[in-house]
């Protein structure tokens, strides 16, 4: 599956209403991960918004580097399920700007995300 992830960190699970605002382009992180987290009941659903559109969250495209070769490609993946890929294109090794062509953990996906608001909130003061 794919997780936008946003901040501010919160001291409970939000709301629909919390939530209802964000939107994909001011997400900190888009990435691909499994559902485990779900099915073991550890990020919670909280809801389904009835005015949620899905073509405002789309699968970005992600960059595959072989470091070794230093060749680089540009992979898209269905915005039916993120974890079939559609096509790659080769694009320079010095590309950049796009999330690394990976798939997370949910303990990653968290620790990343602690490390994201951390940095966020030191930018803060």
């Amino acid at each position: 599956m794919l997780v936008y992830l946003f901040g501010p960190r919160r001291d409970a699970v939000p709301t629909l209403a919390d939530v209802h605002g964000l939107q994909a382009p001011s997400a900190l992180k888009a990435l691909r991960t499994g559902d485990m987290a779900l099915a073991n009941g550890r990020w919670q659903v909280i809801g389904d918004a009835q005015d949620w559109d899905r073509a405002a969250w789309p699968v970005p495209r992600f960059l595959r580097r072989a470091d070794a070769l230093k060749r680089a490609w540009l992979a898209t993946y269905s915005d039916n399920d993120p974890g079939k890929p559609e096509r790659e294109e080769s694009v320079p090794y010095e590309t950049d700007g796009l999330e690394a062509d990976s798939l997370y953990g949910y303990g990653s996906i968290e620790l990343l995300l602690s490390k994201l608001l951390a940095d966020e909130m030191a930018h803060q003061r």
